[in-house]
Protein backbone atom coordinates (compact mmCIF):
# COMPACT_ATOMS: atom_id res chain seq x y z
CA UNK A 1 0.00 0.00 0.00
CA UNK A 2 2.81 2.39 0.87
CA UNK A 3 4.75 1.41 -2.27
CA UNK A 4 1.94 2.56 -4.57
CA UNK A 5 0.92 5.57 -2.48
CA UNK A 6 -2.57 4.28 -1.74
CA UNK A 7 -4.31 6.68 0.65
CA UNK A 8 -7.80 5.18 0.91
CA UNK A 9 -6.98 1.80 2.49
CA UNK A 10 -6.40 1.14 6.17
CA UNK A 11 -4.75 -2.04 7.42
CA UNK A 12 -5.96 -3.14 10.81
CA UNK A 13 -3.73 -4.88 13.34
CA UNK A 14 -4.65 -8.39 14.49
CA UNK A 15 -7.67 -8.40 16.81
CA UNK A 16 -9.18 -10.81 19.31
CA UNK A 17 -11.73 -13.25 17.90
CA UNK A 18 -14.48 -11.68 20.01
CA UNK A 19 -13.88 -8.31 18.34
CA UNK A 20 -14.22 -9.61 14.78
CA UNK A 21 -18.01 -9.31 14.42
CA UNK A 22 -17.87 -5.63 15.38
CA UNK A 23 -15.04 -4.92 12.98
CA UNK A 24 -16.59 -6.92 10.14
CA UNK A 25 -19.90 -5.11 10.70
CA UNK A 26 -18.16 -1.82 9.93
CA UNK A 27 -16.75 -3.02 6.62
CA UNK A 28 -18.32 -2.20 3.27
CA UNK A 29 -16.71 -5.26 1.68
CA UNK A 30 -14.64 -8.19 2.89
CA UNK A 31 -11.75 -10.11 1.34
CA UNK A 32 -12.20 -13.75 2.22
CA UNK A 33 -9.19 -15.09 0.34
CA UNK A 34 -7.18 -17.06 -0.35
CA UNK A 35 -5.62 -14.97 -3.10
CA UNK A 36 -2.16 -16.52 -3.40
CA UNK A 37 -1.22 -19.43 -5.64
CA UNK A 38 0.08 -21.86 -3.03
CA UNK A 39 -1.12 -25.46 -3.02
CA UNK A 40 -2.96 -24.94 0.26
CA UNK A 41 -4.66 -21.78 -1.02
CA UNK A 42 -6.18 -23.82 -3.81
CA UNK A 43 -7.66 -26.53 -1.63
CA UNK A 44 -9.18 -24.78 1.39
CA UNK A 45 -11.93 -22.35 2.25
CA UNK A 46 -10.51 -19.69 4.55
CA UNK A 47 -12.01 -19.41 8.03
CA UNK A 48 -12.33 -15.67 7.53
CA UNK A 49 -14.57 -16.37 4.54
CA UNK A 50 -17.15 -18.02 6.78
CA UNK A 51 -16.80 -15.31 9.42
CA UNK A 52 -17.39 -12.49 6.92
CA UNK A 53 -20.31 -14.19 5.23
CA UNK A 54 -21.90 -15.13 8.56
CA UNK A 55 -21.97 -11.39 9.26
CA UNK A 56 -23.83 -10.85 5.97
CA UNK A 57 -21.02 -8.94 4.27
CA UNK A 58 -20.32 -9.09 0.54
CA UNK A 59 -17.11 -11.07 0.23
CA UNK A 60 -14.51 -11.52 -2.49
CA UNK A 61 -12.85 -14.93 -2.72
CA UNK A 62 -10.03 -16.38 -4.73
CA UNK A 63 -11.44 -18.55 -7.50
CA UNK A 64 -10.33 -22.01 -6.42
CA UNK A 65 -11.88 -25.49 -6.41
CA UNK A 66 -12.50 -25.45 -2.64
CA UNK A 67 -14.47 -22.19 -2.75
CA UNK A 68 -16.43 -23.42 -5.77
CA UNK A 69 -17.56 -26.49 -3.79
CA UNK A 70 -19.69 -24.25 -1.59
CA UNK A 71 -20.04 -20.85 -3.27
CA UNK A 72 -21.12 -19.52 -6.66
CA UNK A 73 -19.56 -16.45 -8.26
CA UNK A 74 -22.05 -13.63 -8.58
CA UNK A 75 -24.70 -15.36 -6.46
CA UNK A 76 -23.37 -15.53 -2.91
CA UNK A 77 -19.75 -14.33 -3.30
CA UNK A 78 -17.59 -12.58 -5.86
CA UNK A 79 -14.61 -14.59 -7.11
CA UNK A 80 -11.48 -13.38 -8.81
CA UNK A 81 -8.42 -15.14 -10.22
CA UNK A 82 -5.85 -16.08 -7.63
CA UNK A 83 -2.42 -14.46 -7.78
CA UNK A 84 -3.73 -11.52 -9.81
CA UNK A 85 -3.67 -8.26 -7.82
CA UNK A 86 -5.05 -6.31 -10.78
CA UNK A 87 -8.10 -8.57 -10.94
CA UNK A 88 -8.57 -8.23 -7.17
CA UNK A 89 -8.40 -4.43 -7.40
CA UNK A 90 -10.93 -4.54 -10.24
CA UNK A 91 -13.28 -6.74 -8.23
CA UNK A 92 -13.10 -4.36 -5.26
CA UNK A 93 -13.84 -1.36 -7.49
CA UNK A 94 -16.68 -3.13 -9.27
CA UNK A 95 -18.41 -4.18 -6.06
CA UNK A 96 -17.98 -0.87 -4.29
CA UNK A 97 -19.64 0.78 -7.29
CA UNK A 98 -22.68 -1.51 -6.96
CA UNK A 99 -24.35 -1.26 -3.53
CA UNK A 100 -27.33 -3.36 -4.69
CA UNK A 101 -25.06 -6.21 -5.81
CA UNK A 102 -23.16 -5.98 -2.51
CA UNK A 103 -26.42 -6.22 -0.55
CA UNK A 104 -27.54 -9.24 -2.59
CA UNK A 105 -24.19 -11.01 -2.19
CA UNK A 106 -24.11 -10.35 1.56
CA UNK A 107 -27.64 -11.69 2.05
CA UNK A 108 -27.13 -14.76 -0.14
CA UNK A 109 -23.68 -15.47 1.33
CA UNK A 110 -25.09 -15.46 4.84
CA UNK A 111 -27.83 -17.88 3.76
CA UNK A 112 -25.29 -20.21 2.13
CA UNK A 113 -23.08 -20.27 5.22
CA UNK A 114 -26.05 -20.82 7.54
CA UNK A 115 -27.28 -23.70 5.39
CA UNK A 116 -23.91 -25.37 4.82
CA UNK A 117 -22.03 -24.55 8.03
CA UNK A 118 -24.71 -23.93 10.65
CA UNK A 119 -25.64 -26.12 13.58
CA UNK A 120 -27.98 -28.40 11.61
CA UNK A 121 -25.40 -29.05 8.87
CA UNK A 122 -22.66 -29.66 11.42
CA UNK A 123 -24.84 -32.05 13.44
CA UNK A 124 -25.76 -33.95 10.27
CA UNK A 125 -22.09 -34.29 9.26
CA UNK A 126 -21.12 -35.53 12.74
CA UNK A 127 -23.99 -38.04 12.74
CA UNK A 128 -22.94 -39.32 9.32
CA UNK A 129 -19.33 -39.72 10.48
CA UNK A 130 -20.43 -41.60 13.60
CA UNK A 131 -22.71 -43.85 11.56
CA UNK A 132 -19.91 -44.62 9.09
CA UNK A 133 -17.46 -45.40 11.90
CA UNK A 134 -20.02 -47.58 13.63
CA UNK A 135 -20.71 -49.47 10.41
CA UNK A 136 -17.00 -50.05 9.84
CA UNK A 137 -16.65 -51.32 13.40
CA UNK A 138 -19.59 -53.69 12.95
CA UNK A 139 -18.05 -54.97 9.71
CA UNK A 140 -14.79 -55.70 11.47
CA UNK A 141 -12.76 -53.03 9.71
CA UNK A 142 -9.75 -52.40 11.94
CA UNK A 143 -9.27 -48.88 13.27
CA UNK A 144 -6.13 -47.06 12.32
CA UNK A 145 -4.21 -44.79 14.61
CA UNK A 146 -2.88 -41.46 13.49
Amino acid sequence: IADIGCKNVDLEPPVALGELPRIIAGAALCLGGHFGRSEKAGRVIAGKTVQCLACGKPTILGDNPANRELFTHGQDVWMCPMGDPTALAGAISQLLASPALCADLGRAGRETVARACGDAATAQAVQAAIAAASQQHQNGVPRTRS
